[in-house]
Formats: C-alpha cells, sequence, structure tokens
C-alpha cells in the first residue's frame, strides 16, 4: 500500500482518467461526467485485442504506450502482468504523473520515456520503439507504412 501522504498528494488534484487507488478510492477527473466512458470503452477494445492476439499470459511479453498522457493504459498493461511496460511521451510532467500513479499502484514494470514521436528520426533509441510499433501495428494488421522514423 502507498504512503498515506503520497496517497493524499494524488488525492488532492484532479486528474485526466480516473484511476482505481489501493485504498479503494477513486483520482477525480477534469472531464465532464459521461465523457470518461470514451477511456473504459478503449480500455476494453485493448482488452479484446489482447485476448485474441496474445490471450491472458503476457507475462514474457513487452509493451508500449505511445503519448502515454498520465500512463492509464500502461498501468492496465501491468495488471496484465506484462514483463515491461515503455510509456512514452513527449511531455516530462506527464511522464512525472505516470510515475507517480505507478509508484501508488506499486507497479514497477512501467519505464518511462521522454521521446516526442516527431522529433524522434534518425534516433538511435527509436530503433526500439519502432520495431516494438511494428511488432503492434502487425499484430492489429494494420500496415507498418504508418511508421516514419
Amino acid at each position: 500500500m502507498a504512503e498515506p501522504a503520497t496517497l493524499e498528494r494524488v488525492r488532492s488534484r484532479p486528474w485526466f482518467y480516473e484511476f482505481d487507488l489501493p485504498d479503494g478510492t477513486r483520482t477525480r477527473t477534469t472531464l465532464p461526467e459521461g465523457v470518461e466512458k470514451i477511456h473504459t470503452t478503449r480500455l476494453e477494445m485493448m482488452e479484446r485485442a489482447l485476448d485474441a492476439c496474445v490471450g491472458k499470459d503476457c507475462s514474457a511479453l513487452t509493451a508500449v504506450d505511445l503519448a502515454c498522457h498520465q500512463g492509464w493504459f500502461a498501468l492496465h498493461l501491468a495488471r496484465r502482468n506484462f514483463k515491461s511496460i515503455l510509456a512514452v511521451d513527449a511531455r516530462a510532467e506527464h511522464l512525472a504523473d505516470a510515475q507517480l500513479m505507478a509508484d501508488v499502484l506499486g507497479v514497477r514494470t512501467m519505464k518511462p520515456l521522454q521521446l516526442d514521436i516527431e522529433d524522434a528520426r534518425g534516433v538511435t533509441r527509436t530503433r526500439t520503439l519502432r520495431s516494438a510499433c511494428e511488432g503492434v501495428v502487425q499484430i492489429a494488421g494494420y500496415p507498418d507504412t504508418y511508421f516514419n522514423f
């Protein structure tokens, strides 16, 4: 369980997403009532796609959450027991939020990476990112021409 002071810090401010906290409470969202359903709908879509493509056992897999924002999807991937999760975002404050939430939830498999995808061309570390993206695209059945690194 997270330290009480850390939980209070999380609860004291609004978040874009509604996170379920370890003490049974949820974060407050900045979204108008009802809009948050788009996140749960997309989560259900992701869960169905993962079930169909890789099954329930994700313990040997690595996931990449591009434009992770506050890490909501990455942290849901952690619930599926991915071996590692790379949370990529251009904004340091988004990654700080994602890391704070990972700490509160006890997730140790998520690693933040500050990287603007638009500026990633020619950067050596994007080779790994590109490989991961192409793998995701192949699983989803989309052509890899969407990636121009």
